[in-house]
This record gives C-alpha cells, structure tokens and sequence, in this order.
C-alpha cells in the first residue's frame, strides 16, 4: 500500500482472513492467485503490481478484467531485497482465459520506486482511488 501511496494511489484497505472466496466472488482464476486483491476503475487487481503497469491498464482500457501477479517475485514492488527474478504481469478474463500483458526480466530493470518517495500533489490528485483487500 504504501508503495501505491508513494506512487499517486489513493488506497483504501480492508483486512480480509481468506481471499479465496473474495477470489471466487470477482472470478479471478486461481492460478493467477497472488497475496492482494484490489480493484480500480473497473478492473480487478491481484498481487504486486507496479505503479506504472496500474496506469498503463487505466490508460489502455484493455477488454479484460483484471491484471495479476502470481506469487511474490523478488524485485516486483514491496518485495525489494536483493536480486530479482523474471515474472509476467497477466491479463485474465472472467471465463479464466490469461495472456501476458508485460514481462519483467529480473534483475536488469531499475529498482521500484521507494514507499519512502512522494509522487508530485498534481499526479497524486489524478489518480483513481484503488480498493485493496
């Protein structure tokens, strides 16, 4: 959240013990399971997605339901430590079809951006609100 927050993100979180039924209610398919679900404009959000993949699906408005992360790869945002590892952003649909939406290879991309850094007030100010669970 607060990498999100850092980033422009107005986030509004809720504490839920099992996400499965959440999943299950959304219809995000298992097998892209991460460890949050949040929603924003519309889509579904699942895992640890960064500030920039966000904005490319709002900018988009791609015909799908959601992005999602599986897991918790080292270097994708608020899973920092050393190294990296390679993983895909993917797009899925209701009926539980997937396609890549972005590729990450690990360790030769730039660090996410700090939760300690502070987007400018006007780019705070033009982001959707994202509903985090």
């Amino acid at each position: 959240m607060k990498y999100l927050q850092a980033n422009g993100f107005s986030v509004t979180s809720f504490d839920v013990n099992d996400l499965v039924p959440l999943r299950q209610e959304y219809g995000i398919p298992m097998e892209v399971a991460g460890c949050h679900v949040a929603r924003i404009s519309g889509y579904l959000l699942e895992g640890h997605l960064s500030a920039d993949e966000i904005r490319k699906l709002l900018t988009k408005k791609p015909n799908i339901m959601g992005l999602a992360i599986k897991g918790m790869p080292k270097g994708a945002p608020g899973m920092d430590g050393p190294g990296s590892e390679p993983y895909d952003v993917i797009a899925f649909q209701r009926n539980g079809a997937t396609s890549v939406f972005a590729s990450h290879t690990g360790s030769q991309e730039p660090p996410a951006t700090s939760s300690d850094e502070q987007a400018p007030s006007a780019e705070r100010e033009r982001q959707p609100a994202l509903e985090g669970k």
